[in-house]
């Protein structure tokens, strides 16, 4: 697991479908993600040994029939959707929610990619 925060300095950022208030630390456990923010200058990424659940939720990126997805709570992904900004988040069922953040992760991927 991993602290990720935004070195920004006026507004907050959503990547990734998770949203970044500048200097607040978000904690991330998918790998995938990890090394995405390491590519980016705008973000600190460090290691962290043991974190306290009141300071912050783990974010995941969501998964497609996997293990990992069983894990996840309906709770849990109704908390990344409001973070991503997910209009209708609180009526959606968690496939429904699934489909949403992975929709919403696709189109930051591609709203960041370099134009030619």
């Amino acid at each position: 697991m991993v602290h990720i925060t935004y070195r920004g300095e006026n507004s907050s950022l959503n990547l990734y479908g998770i949203r970044f208030e500048p200097g607040k630390p978000q904690l991330v456990v998918d790998p995938e993600l990890i090394n995405q923010f390491n590519l980016h200058d705008d973000f600190t990424v460090e290691e962290v040994a043991e974190v306290a659940s009141e300071v912050s939720t783990p974010v995941e990126a969501p998964s497609s029939g996997s293990e990992e997805e069983a894990e996840v709570t309906l709770t849990a992904l109704k908390e990344q959707a409001k973070a991503a900004s997910i209009k209708g988040y609180s009526t959606m069922n968690k496939q429904e929610l699934i489909e949403a953040l992975e929709a919403q992760s696709k189109a930051d991927f591609y709203a960041d990619a370099p134009t030619a």
